[in-house]
């Protein structure tokens, strides 16, 4: 996982109990005292609701806390098959590093059917889609090329180590226990169980609304950084270009 483990004791993370708790404070109604063990029919709601809500959030490519980076190394094989923990690839992260090249895809059915029919142009990149819950390359890699690519992990909850009970670093798909840490900003968690809660009970959620959709913008802001704009950007770096190719040694 890309996140650090959690240091329980110091963490100003909440856990998921702390979060519904607040959430539940904020707009009135009784304070669960557990989730995962909760009988009645409230916790047991707020558990499937705060659920639903992180696996939705995983879903957008905004958040620096589940980013994660794959890389593996080369057989001769085509098919490689995807980390238990992906959800979506993110764009342009595709990279032959044994070669300096970026990845050509991913190719739509009709692209990969021409390539693999024998009309695609083989080298020097190569060419990928992901087929079957695998990373398929074209044409097939020689053994030891390394191959890197960034995704969204679908693990945005980190539970406590059985080993390391001061740390959260066990990385889940659910919250499944009281004492679980969801990695997203704990404000945008609360609005946004507030906001669900309110929806299912049909009450009115539109002020609410507002403010979850507040709460993603400046989540997202604190999440990661942005690159500095100009209006006058210089020309983008190259590895080949008239300034940088020797006076000789061509082999001519």
């Amino acid at each position: 996982m890309p996140y650090p483990a959690i240091i329980v004791a110091t963490t100003r993370k909440r856990t998921a109990l702390a979060i519904a708790q607040q959430a539940m404070g904020e707009i009135g109604m009784p304070r669960p005292t557990t989730l995962s063990a909760g009988t009645d029919e409230t916790s047991a709601q707020l558990l499937f609701l705060l659920n639903g809500l992180g696996e939705k959030l995983a879903r957008l490519p905004l958040w620096a806390e589940t980013r994660a980076e794959w890389s593996f190394t080369t057989t001769t094989a085509e098919a490689y098959d995807l980390p238990a923990d992906w959800l979506v690839p993110l764009a342009d992260t595709v990279w032959d590093r044994s070669g300096r090249w970026p990845l050509l895809g991913p190719k739509v059915p009709t692209e990969w059917q021409y390539l693999k029919s024998g009309f695609g142009v083989a080298a020097p990149q190569f060419r990928y889609r992901f087929f079957n819950g695998q990373f398929n390359l074209h044409p097939a890699p020689a053994a030891g090329k390394v191959i890197v690519q960034e995704y969204l992990s679908a693990a945005w909850v980190f539970g406590v180590s059985p080993t390391v009970p001061a740390q959260a670093d066990v990385p889940k798909y659910r919250i499944t226990a009281d004492t679980d840490i969801p990695l997203f900003d704990d404000l945008l968690l609360i609005t946004g169980l507030k906001l669900a809660f309110r929806e299912a009970k049909g009450l009115d959620s539109s002020k609410v609304q507002e403010e979850f959709e507040d709460m993603i913008e400046a989540a997202w802001s604190n999440s990661t950084s942005a690159p500095t704009l100009s209006l006058t950007p210089g020309t983008s770096s190259q590895f080949l270009s008239e300034w940088n190719l020797p006076d000789t040694g061509y082999g001519v």
